[in-house]
């Protein structure tokens, strides 16, 4: 029973981080994206 909670909560904690990494890359490419078009407006 407990081995259960442990591996579940183990799961949970590995998708938030895959969650998390997930939105930091978005945000970079967001941010390159940004970049890009304030470049162009020059």
């Amino acid at each position: 029973m407990i081995i259960q909670v442990e591996n579940k909560l183990r799961i949970e904690r590995k998708t938030s981080l895959a969650l998390a990494e997930k939105e930091v890359s978005f945000s970079c490419v967001m941010e390159e994206a940004q970049k890009r078009n304030t470049d162009a407006m020059e």
